[in-house]
């Protein structure tokens, strides 16, 4: 007796394989998936310049700037940090031959309006907009320079998001003095 063996369709079972590959990689948490963030948590950044990550340093130094001038609710030089992101961002993304460097360049790119519009909101927003990619870099290729250079992850509750700052005490860029210590340290 030979038995008949229901042939399963590829466009059935693939889905089914890359969430069991996504969820074995760590990319798919919580039922949410970000292909930026894939490729800064698992990205090839071994075939980096020099060059490239000392951009990538200095890009995060710019991004360090921000969050605490937006945790002091001010705006003043925000505008200036934001115009020295963009000048990193667009040098990375001319070099960027493989594409691996998008998961930075990209989140910094669409926040620099943002960032440069003079209203706190607007570039509070906007940081948020680029946490993201910031702290996936951290705990990724970026984990040992920044482990080295003390940098920190914190976490808001009640925004439920991240940021990366330089001290131990919490500094809040979303809320500022209003919530200036609301939020805590995320290991990595």
């Amino acid at each position: 007796m030979v038995k008949k063996i229901k042939k399963i369709s590829v466009i059935k079972v693939f889905p089914l394989l890359l969430i069991l590959v996504f969820i074995s990689t760590g990319v798919l948490v919580n039922k949410s998936f970000s292909p930026s963030v894939a490729l800064a948590v698992h990205g090839d950044f071994s075939t980096l310049s020099p060059t490239q990550s000392n951009l990538l340093s200095e890009l995060v130094d710019r991004y360090l700037n921000i969050q605490a001038l937006l945790a002091s609710d001010t705006i003043d030089g925000v505008k200036e940090e934001a115009q020295l992101m963009s000048d990193i961002a667009g040098t990375l993304k001319k070099s960027d031959i493989t594409g691996v460097l998008k998961t930075m360049t990209d989140p910094v790119i669409d926040a620099i309006s943002g960032l440069q519009s003079g209203d706190i909101k607007n570039a509070r927003s906007s940081f948020a907009g680029m946490s993201d990619a910031f702290v996936e870099y951290v705990k990724g290729f970026g984990k040992k320079d920044a482990k080295a250079r003390d940098i920190k992850i914190k976490y808001c509750p009640m925004k439920k998001l991240s940021w990366l700052q330089m001290n131990q005490e919490v500094k809040n860029p979303f809320y500022g003095k209003m919530m200036l210590t609301c939020g805590s340290d995320v290991e990595y």
